[in-house]
């Protein structure tokens, strides 16, 4: 299937990615088949619908506290970890190798605005939920010169007709250059350094917002009904009973003018007249009738399952005790360990150049993280 757009080849890109970006020609096929790259480009701002009818995506589920909290926390202590370049010695020990540039690129400074936490916290967190991307930005002889994040809602993996390689893997880039107008680049996997979760194929993770959208939707719109329902000054939904017949109009008004007495905040606890032989009959339902307490607690649980963390890390109280916690937060560190892994490995694939493999390896400073029990002794292995 053709992409059905031009690329847009800027004069900055060719320098970086004279390497084969010209050679790239129709798509044949990828994660991506089915939807043509314009479709695509045009809805990484749209909303999916949801059983509940509230709307998601991206920005939505990050507006959602537990998932905010999951995200940030994943992202937050990946970031935290220095991520080392080293060096194999001889004796079978080991050194930081300070005297290369990629060492400064994941310590320090990997581009010119963004220090390594914060590149690193910003794709790890595109990561918890999908798919994170980079660009690596090279000099002429292909040494990494920068780290650059990209929109993760504008990126995707897709395959390609390379010569007489019908499946070479490439990343097709859309940036949005005003309201109407998008410029698309189609970028050498090579250089672009893409962390990513569970997937079907081992090449794009799946879209954990589509895949949970249902469950996080539900989540706010009980939230959204818990907000209504203290703005209506957790008074019950009433009835108001009138003693003769109105017109549609003076009911509408009637009611209104109820809400208005009874509504918000600043009218907790002042009292109503009633006048005109009006009576209010409330629906018995006050806030444990409604569930919200444990609703709440169900939702923390179902958000920390998407997350894969403890429910305790996103707010969830439960009846566990120390023993459990500590136990829950060790098992957090064991679960945290595959996102360091897929930082490893795709570090170690796309920044080393393959003949240096054998001396040169990148790694996290897991220790960092860690702060051993006194009392368990706990031994880390790093293999």
């Amino acid at each position: 299937m053709t992409a059905g757009v031009a690329i847009a080849k800027s004069p900055s890109l060719l320098s970086r990615l004279a390497a084969g970006i010209s050679a790239f020609r129709a798509v044949v096929s990828g994660p991506s088949a089915g939807m043509d790259a314009w479709q695509r480009f045009n809805s990484f701002d749209d909303f999916s619908d949801t059983s509940s009818g509230v709307p998601m995506n991206r920005r939505v589920a990050l507006s959602y506290d537990p998932i905010w909290r999951f995200v940030n926390l994943i992202a937050g202590d990946i970031a935290r970890i220095p991520l080392h370049l080293y060096r194999r010695l001889k004796d079978g020990s080991r050194e930081r190798a300070t005297d290369r540039p990629i060492y400064s690129l994941l310590r320090y400074r990997p581009n010119r605005e963004t220090s390594a936490f914060h590149f690193i916290q910003a794709v790890a967190a595109h990561g918890v939920l999908g798919n994170g991307y980079a660009l690596v930005v090279r000099d002429v002889q292909g040494r990494p010169l920068e780290l650059v994040p990209l929109d993760p809602d504008a990126t995707y993996p897709i395959r390609v007709r390379v010569g007489n390689d019908p499946y070479r893997l490439a990343y097709v880039v859309n940036r949005r250059i005003d309201e109407s107008t998008f410029q698309v680049e189609r970028i050498p996997a090579s250089d672009v350094l893409h962390i990513r979760g569970l997937g079907y194929d081992g090449v794009e993770g799946y879209n954990l917002v589509q895949l949970a959208r249902n469950s996080w939707a539900y989540g706010l719109a009980a939230q959204e009904f818990g907000a209504r329902y203290f703005k209506n000054s957790a008074r019950p939904d009433i009835v108001i009973e009138v003693p003769q017949a109105m017109q549609k109009q003076q009911a509408v008004e009637l009611r209104d003018m109820y809400m208005r007495l009874l509504s918000g905040w600043e009218n907790w606890h002042k009292p109503v007249v009633l006048f005109s032989g009006h009576k209010l009959t409330p629906i018995a339902r006050d806030a444990k009738g409604a569930q919200l307490k444990e609703l709440r607690e169900h939702e923390l649980i179902r958000s920390a399952n998407w997350g894969g963390v403890p429910p305790h890390k996103v707010g969830a109280v439960g009846g566990r005790s120390y023993a459990s916690l500590e136990q829950e937060n060790l098992s957090y560190l064991g679960d945290l360990d595959r996102h360091l892994r897929a930082w490893e490995d795709e570090c170690n694939f796309k920044l080393i150049d393959e003949r240096e493999r054998e001396e040169y390896y990148i790694e996290f400073e897991r220790m960092a993280l860690i702060r051993v029990d006194a009392q368990t002794q706990t031994k880390i292995e790093i293999d």
